[in-house]
């Protein structure tokens, strides 16, 4: 079974789209197009003769293409005859308002500065002509003279030969009404002998130009030499313009396909037969290929010391590939010289630099305030972001304190924030980043607090620190312990929680003893809600009370006395692994919305005792880890 060689089309490459407009093979990327020019005879095969990169971007309005786009590099010439380049689209002419062509300098990697764009005449027949239901588009009568300037010889397919940069073209096809368009992109880009339009070659899902076309192609041909074509359309023939081997006269490599090389591909080298520059190409060409594995013919299994891999001239991606499709005044791509992928001037006059070209509302000089949740100007951030560190400038809303240095954003030293709510609120880019932040709650000086910006949504301001910090606690947060009864201390220390690195405020009462903790903060700077890792273990004294309000433990464990967790996902009911009256197990916090609610500030009151009896191996205690609020 013979294969079509159309591998973008045939392999349904996706194509990457912004709002109204479709690339192909992709925005950014270039597809290949390898010609041999003896067809319908054989020649040396090294599918050199022309090597053209494309790249076609399709604008649509929703009802069909209003436009299209072709950018060409002609990266080598290895034919000793002349040849043109046409283009033939699936488009009546009747629905093309406008043909434009653009050629950019040889030698820049961003194809600039470029030509200001030359009108093709509808008329006539000699640019564009009508082609049964199709429109021809006589691109050049002389590939090398328009492209590459007057000169003979071969252009970069002899290897040691030096390279030559050709110059890009750009074709803008404007549509007077919109045309629905098969997905076949490039459609037909086809090459003819310089001096004979008739005489052409295309790839093998196109038959030449029909009867009745003023530029038909020679029926009389196919067939002949090393022809191996299909009968005519409508005579059960699908594939033309193929050798005998299998191997069509033009190869689409199709770039972009998620198989290819990051670099372009490679082609033959001068007089280098394909079969034995990519051998694969016969599994391709003859349907063996499980899997089809063979598409890949042009990376994988090649020879190199066939190829020409000498620096070739970069794909320029040409000034017409990006479009305004929300009327703005500005298309998505960046100005970027030395960047091939990027353009440097829009279709119709439009700025690049959009972030988003389905909203007319989002462009790089509109007003953007901070706190709709919108990047309205294209920097990233919501609000005015003019350092870029991901924070909008006071004057949008935000809370960068000098938005020209990038090191000074709401939450560092020299720009505080109100609280780790606060930050996260007015900082958005600080979601998910736990850290120390410098916060001010009272406005009577700045401090580092540690912020948990992950959990429950974050903004968790915490009042017991990691171990990392310089102070295990937060400012103004008053402590006191009280040995109630019976037993002595134990131990009454800030211990380093061994799992997790913060600090574990706990105490042990030997034998029968009963204590008592009390925490409190007069000023909670407005905060509802609390999250804490808590433990008590007592035989008959165990409460944990928040502003005056019991709070019911998550788990209890009477094994080995009274033990009580107060946490979310209960890591360890058993005392003789977590210890029961500490908690250096990494826990997830017991969270309890609304519980400050009302109050200015926070008293948590926790008191345990005694142990079980004087025979328990097990003592009274309690401990605290994870003590935040919101």
């Amino acid at each position: 079974m013979r294969r079509l060689f159309a591998i973008g089309a045939a392999c349904a490459l996706a194509a990457s789209a912004q709002a109204g407009v479709t690339f192909f093979p992709a925005q950014g990327a270039f597809g290949t197009l390898l010609y041999e020019d003896l067809w319908p005879c054989r020649s040396d095969l090294d599918f050199n003769d022309a090597v053209v990169r494309y790249n076609v971007a399709t604008v649509d309005s929703g009802s069909g293409a209003t436009r299209i786009t072709l950018v060409l590099n002609l990266d080598a010439i290895g034919a000793s005859r002349c040849n043109g380049l046409g283009w033939r689209l699936p488009i009546p002419q009747g629905s093309v308002a406008s043909v434009t062509e653009t050629l950019g300098t040889a030698g820049s990697v961003d194809g600039t500065p470029w030509d200001a764009p030359a009108s093709l005449s509808l008329s006539g027949g000699t640019d564009v002509s009508p082609s049964g239901g199709d429109t021809v588009i006589w691109l050049t009568d002389d590939l090398r003279a328009k492209l590459c300037g007057d000169g003979a010889g071969f252009l970069n397919t002899v290897p040691g030969g030096g390279t030559t940069s050709c110059r890009p073209l750009v074709v803008d096809v404007s549509l007077s009404t919109p045309v629905t368009i098969a997905p076949q992109e490039p459609w037909d880009l086809f090459l003819y002998q310089c001096g004979d339009r008739t005489a052409q070659i295309h790839r093998s899902t196109y038959y030449g130009l029909p009867q009745g076309d003023p530029y038909a192609a020679d029926p009389t041909l196919y067939g002949t030499c090393n022809d191996n074509s299909d009968p005519p359309p409508g005579s059960g023939g699908s594939t033309w313009y193929v050798g005998r081997s299998g191997i069509p006269y033009v190869l689409n490599l199709g770039e972009g396909n998620g198989t290819e090389a990051t670099a372009p591909a490679n082609y033959p080298a001068e007089r280098e037969p394909i079969d034995l520059a990519m051998p694969r190409i016969l599994e391709f060409a003859d349907g063996s290929a499980d899997g089809d594995p063979g598409y890949d013919f042009y990376i994988n299994g090649t020879d190199p010391t066939r190829l020409y891999e000498d620096p070739k001239p970069p794909s320029v991606r040409g000034p017409a590939t990006a479009y305004d499709a929300d009327g703005d005044g500005w298309c998505i791509g960046a100005d970027a010289d030395a960047d091939p992928n990027t353009v440097d001037v829009c279709l119709d006059g439009a700025l690049p630099g959009d972030c988003d070209d389905a909203d007319g509302a989002r462009y790089p000089t509109a007003v953007d305030s901070f706190g709709d949740g919108f990047d309205q100007n294209c920097d990233g951030a919501d609000g005015v972001d003019g350092d870029g560190d991901g924070d909008a400038d006071v004057a949008s809303g935000g809370g960068d304190c000098d938005d020209g240095d990038p090191a000074v954003f709401l939450g560092s030293p020299t720009c505080p924030a109100d609280s780790c709510l606060d930050l996260k609120t007015r900082f958005p880019d600080t979601l998910g980043q736990d850290a120390s932040y410098t916060i001010d709650p009272y406005g009577t000086g700045a401090f580092d607090a540690w912020c948990d910006m992950h959990t429950d949504g974050g903004g968790w301001t915490y009042l017991v620190n990691p171990t990392s910090m310089a102070s295990p606690e937060f400012p103004g947060l008053g402590k006191t312990h009280v040995l109630l009864s019976g037993g002595e201390d134990c131990l009454i220390v800030y211990q380093d929680g061994a799992a997790n690195g913060f600090t574990v405020l706990g105490n042990y009462v030997c034998n029968t003893g009963t204590e008592r903790w009390t925490l409190s903060l007069p000023d909670a700077f407005g905060s509802t809600d609390i999250m804490f890792v808590a433990t008590l273990q007592g035989q008959s004294t165990h409460t944990l009370a928040i502003n005056g309000t019991a709070v019911a433990p998550d788990a209890i464990n009477t094994a080995h006395g009274w033990c009580g967790f107060f946490n979310g996902d209960l890591t360890s009911l058993d005392p003789g692994v977590n210890g029961c009256h500490s908690t250096y197990l990494a826990a997830s916090p017991r969270i309890l919305p609304g519980a400050l609610s009302g109050s200015a500030g926070l008293t948590l009151f926790f008191q345990a005792g005694p142990a079980c009896s004087p025979a328990c191996t097990y003592g009274a205690g309690s401990s605290l880890q994870f003590l935040a609020i919101r």
